[in-house]
């Protein structure tokens, strides 16, 4: 056991090596699993922060490193800024297969057990979602982005239709806010200007909206098996969907644009076509994970807009309920900074990673508990 435990310590500590002078002399990601980041993290618990977060922001992940794992490590790095490397990574992670060992050898469910799922999946989002009482979160917000970048032979006037950036996450900043979910409603700060709203991708309606949306997309399409996944609390089923642009619900906003003028900074707003997946509880129907994946137009102002939101049992005035615990919007698209005539030649990734927290019922005269601008803007109601 012992030769062992020091086999995969020299491991990781190789691959750490082969990190930082790949970096240092190519300035590429290295491509690794979940195994081998395992590895360098046992490897680089005793180095200094800035060393760790600096070896984690070279790799680049083959699988999805889960919100459990997450947890795991955050609580043995040695600082802030290896911890938000190690985010950014997992982040980036999110729409990926887990590894072949988290995928349980459970044989396929006939069409009868598929069908009773979604029947089970469907009450859930018409009737569950509505039994959420009115309520206070705290959104958490921390952003990543890379520098820009100009993929080759791309004609001014066109994106490519699939760009990918081998460029380290840096953090940017982190927010928290206060937002309100009330008889169905998600209810948002006003805000005046778009400096104050998360760029890139935003998928403010994580609650009922966002699952009704999906869930009547994809009834109305193919909503077809896809595998079994091991959750937390046991096995997820998951299925996959397509919708066409012609058939979509889904508005798609992105942060931000200069409008006709050159000046201005404004939202792109459009009902997209979208793929995706959702891991649903089998037994319940409780939504659990989904996953929306936009596919754009060559005149998007992005050429990736990928949305995951995880579900989770939280408690809201001594009652369990199931409510986004975290998500996380992953773009690649224009950086609105970019005023030079061939900006569309320019491309930036931007990651959003959101937590919810501190869940609290709302009463009518009860303070938010921050203090800013308590004015509203309505959100889509609920389905």
């Amino acid at each position: 056991m012992r030769k062992l435990t020091l086999l995969l310590l020299l491991a990781g500590i190789a691959t750490v090596t082969l990190v930082q002078k790949g970096a240092a002399s190519h300035g590429l990601l290295k491509r690794i699993t979940v195994e081998q980041l395992e590895q360098v993290l046992t490897a680089v618990q005793d180095k200094p922060d800035a060393e760790v977060a600096q070896v984690l922001s070279g790799l680049e992940l083959t699988e999805r490193f889960g919100t459990v794992r997450l947890s795991h490590w955050n609580g043995q790095l040695p600082g802030r800024k290896s911890e938000r490397a190690l985010v950014a990574l997992a982040d980036e992670s999110a729409f990926l297969d887990l590894p072949a060992a988290e995928i349980p050898a459970t044989a396929v469910p006939d069409l009868e057990a598929q069908h009773r799922m979604m029947a089970l999946t469907a009450g859930y989002v018409t009737e569950a979602v509505h039994q959420l009482p009115n309520f206070f979160a705290t959104r958490i917000t921390t952003g990543f982005q890379d520098e820009p970048w100009r993929p080759d032979k791309v004609q001014a006037e066109s994106f490519p239709l699939r760009a990918i950036s081998d460029q380290p996450l840096k953090f940017v900043d982190r927010g928290s806010a206060t937002i309100l979910y009330v008889k169905g409603w998600e209810v948002h700060p006003a805000r005046s200007h778009p400096s104050q709203m998360c760029r890139g991708l935003n998928a403010s309606e994580r609650f009922g909206p966002i699952l009704g949306t999906a869930m009547l997309d994809a009834a109305h399409q193919t909503l077809v098996w896809s595998h079994w996944e091991q959750g937390a609390t046991g096995p997820e089923a998951v299925f996959s969907y397509a919708v066409p642009a012609e058939k979509s619900h889904y508005l798609v906003e992105y942060c931000c644009v200069y409008g006709k003028d050159r000046e201005k900074l404004v939202h792109f707003k459009e009902f997209s076509a979208y793929q995706g997946q959702i891991a649903v509880d089998p037994s319940k129907g409780t939504i659990l994970r989904l996953v929306l994946r936009v596919d754009p137009k060559p005149t998007d102002p992005f050429v990736k807009a990928d949305i995951v939101v995880e579900y989770g049992p939280v408690k809201i005035g001594g009652k369990t309920y199931i409510c986004p615990v975290r998500s996380v919007a992953l773009s690649l698209g224009l950086p609105f900074r970019t005023t030079e005539p061939d900006d569309k030649r320019l491309l930036q990734t931007m990651l959003n990673d959101v937590a919810f927290e501190e869940y609290r019922l709302f009463r009518p005269g009860q303070p938010p508990g921050q203090s800013y601008n308590w004015s509203w803007t309505m959100a889509n109601p609920g389905p």
